[in-house]
């Protein structure tokens, strides 16, 4: 619909040439005449309505066997920040191999910041930039022919894999899916337009950039835990060990999990991050001596409750009747890095 929109603003409004229009939006001059001419059709159709006639129209395509570009690893996020914007360079030149030498950016706020009439690249970008050493070049506004074919790939992509599925348990769920589409997709067969493709990708990644490592996507920062040794970010309590509470820790805030540390700057805990609200996210391992004073009260606790299930099954089956054991084993298995 964006590319339809574009084709008609430089048809109606610019009165640009078919070969002009071509260039702009890089879509064959074939097609752009015949949308010309499906648009003329509809106004001619229907004077009122033929504009939205036009723009809602699904395309139609012969049928035959397409594969897309080679689909690399694709990964989920739960929101469009600056973290899952730093994850996903660092996931993508791991998965590539490499390091592009340019990076082309839309004006997307966890890019770009704009200063009065110039753009200047976020912090998030320079530190990427000068860790991966590649460079970065904006789009102009309202110039979508800038970005080639990008967003009808991904559109692709995801309508294959959410369009059959769409109800996921968890994101991890929906990662596996993802993931099994995009194998999928690679193993199509190519139409005779891409039979070359593999040779002419290997071609391209042989011109990377080295690639030098993973990069510290997190924001640092420092929480003071309260009486119940838990620390609220983003309206979330996390729990951290019993015997820091009141005190001051450092947290690592990645996309998908949070890293406790103590004075030492020494991981002592972590979660998977909530994305929701008012929740408690609680590790029974930060609380085995407050709970061996009342062991009584075991099996009513939040972090009871929130032990993978395997501990908890090995409670019922062994420890029902011995809390103050059960904790001993909790702790030995802690203290110990045992899994």
């Amino acid at each position: 619909m964006d590319i339809r929109q574009q084709i008609l603003h430089f048809y109606r409004v610019e009165e640009l040439s078919l070969r002009e229009i071509s260039r702009r939006t890089g879509t064959d001059r074939k097609t752009v005449t015949r949308l010309i001419n499906a648009f003329e059709a509809a106004i001619k159709e229907n004077p009122e309505t033929g504009i939205d006639d036009f723009l809602a129209s699904r395309p139609k395509y012969k049928s035959r066997a397409y594969k897309a570009n080679v689909v690399r690893d694709a990964y989920l996020f739960h929101r469009q920040d600056t973290l899952a914007f730093m994850a996903a360079h660092r996931n993508f030149f791991k998965g590539i191999g490499g390091v592009p030498h340019t990076m082309v950016y839309d004006n997307m706020r966890v890019a770009v910041v704009f200063d009065e009439k110039s753009k200047k690249p976020t912090v998030a970008l320079q530190r990427l930039s000068s860790f991966y050493k590649f460079q970065w070049r904006f789009c102009n506004a309202r110039a979508g022919w800038e970005k080639g074919n990008v967003e009808r790939s991904v559109d692709y992509v995801r309508g294959r894999a959410f369009t059959s599925c769409v109800d996921f348990d968890t994101i991890e769920v929906a990662q596996e899916w993802l993931t099994n589409v995009c194998c999928q997709l690679n193993r199509e067969a190519a139409s005779a337009s891409t039979a070359d493709k593999e040779d002419r990708m290997l071609a391209d990644l042989s011109q990377l950039l080295d690639y030098p490592g993973e990069i510290g996507c997190y924001e640092l920062s420092d929480y003071k835990a309260d009486k119940q040794a838990t620390i609220c970010i983003k309206n979330n309590h996390y729990s951290v060990p019993e015997e820091m509470a009141g005190e001051t820790v450092t947290v690592k805030m990645y996309s998908e999990k949070i890293v406790i540390l103590n004075k030492e700057h020494k991981a002592v805990g972590q979660h998977v991050r909530s994305y929701g609200s008012n929740e408690w996210v609680i590790d029974i391992n930060h609380y085995v001596n407050t709970l061996m004073k009342k062991t009584q009260a075991l099996m009513y606790s939040e972090a009871f409750h929130q032990m993978p299930n395997s501990m908890q099954v090995i409670y019922h089956k062994f420890f029902k009747d011995n809390g103050k054991e059960f904790l001993l084993l909790v702790k030995y298995v802690r203290d110990n890095d045992i899994s």
